[in-house]
């Protein structure tokens, strides 16, 4: 029931155009591509930035958001104002290991292994914490695979949990524990329910993502609210001996209502944002490279709370040639 729930409120986001989220996966999803039905691993780096730009003299990449200028500066503890003041920022690197097994022409086996780095400028207080985050398992069942017809199609269906790996209970310099959203984990089980298509005909197509989260509760009696997420990229295939470069157009939509605590919700976590940007795929023979920016195009805003300003992902790929599968 959980998961019928997350899939219509997914389809739901996307055809409203206010919400959803899709995974950034190197070439893993985009279905009609070259290496779309092979093993492989991909090495993805992630970035996701958010400020309150419309601060005075406020800057769209506030100094030290990426990396410090001073890399020995102190953490500050100033926190009379209760204002989002020029500088303030939250960031969010993140660097993944991601592996795809097709045990079966139609079945996909994934596993994402994540390390993440956390950085927030608030009230003229900074924070920084870094660590392994929650590991996420799925399996995708490719219910349509039709790459001979004229008009290619994919649609794959899948299933997974991602389990606390990382840890959630990080202290600052003051002996306070971290604000759950930036902590390196959350603490709890999630369940997850993904549904891809792709379309293409000729050098053009489409790749539609919708994912649906249920969240578990941690121990500290905190709770992520069931989040609907998406993306959809149009994209052109140029192909030349063994050279296949894939530039896109991104759109990149997300929503969630927040989280509680001991099921009290809690002011200024909700988010919900739409997302737009330019990417390009490129395969060298079994090599893989992807690049994506994207800018906000409408979001919510909430007082005193960091809105999205910018998101970028680059990765690598090595896939497999692969002919032989576990279940044939």
């Amino acid at each position: 029931m959980r998961f019928y729930f997350l899939f219509v409120s997914g389809v739901l986001a996307i055809l409203l155009t206010q919400t959803a989220f899709a995974c950034d996966v190197c070439g893993s999803f985009m279905g009609i591509t070259p290496y779309d039905n092979q093993s492989g691993i991909t090495l993805l780096h992630r970035y996701r930035l958010f400020s309150k730009i419309d601060v005075p003299g406020q800057s769209a990449f506030p100094s030290g958001a990426y990396r410090l200028q001073n890399p020995v500066a102190v953490l500050h503890t100033n926190h009379d104002s209760a204002d989002m003041v020029k500088g303030d920022f939250e960031s969010f690197k993140v660097i993944e290991v991601r592996g795809k097994w097709f045990v079966h022409q139609r079945v996909e086996l994934n596993a994402i292994l994540p390390f993440q780095m956390t950085r927030s400028m608030m009230h003229s207080s900074l924070e920084k914490i870094s660590g392994m985050g929650d590991a996420t398992f799925f399996v995708g069942l490719h219910a349509i695979r039709r790459t001979e017809s004229k008009v290619k199609q994919r649609l794959v269906v899948g299933l997974g949990v991602k389990i606390p790996t990382g840890h959630c209970d990080r202290l600052n310099g003051s002996g306070e524990r971290h604000h759950l959203y930036l902590q390196p984990g959350t603490g709890s089980f999630d369940e997850i329910a993904y549904l891809q298509y792709s379309i293409g005909a000729g050098r053009f197509g489409c790749s539609v993502n919708l994912t649906g989260k249920f969240n578990g509760e941690n121990r500290f009696n905190e709770r992520v609210k069931p989040s609907a997420t998406s993306a959809m990229n149009f994209f052109v295939v140029y192909k030349r001996n063994t050279v296949v470069v894939l530039p896109q157009l991104q759109l990149y939509v997300e929503h969630t209502d927040g989280y509680s605590v001991n099921e009290s919700m809690q002011p200024g976590s909700a988010m919900s944002m739409i997302m737009g940007g330019a990417g390009c795929d490129a395969y060298f023979g079994r090599l893989g490279a992807h690049i994506s920016l994207q800018l906000p195009i409408a979001q919510k805003e909430i007082p005193d709370v960091p809105g999205a300003t910018f998101r970028g992902v680059v990765g690598l790929s090595w896939n497999i040639n692969q002919t032989n599968y576990l279940l044939d």
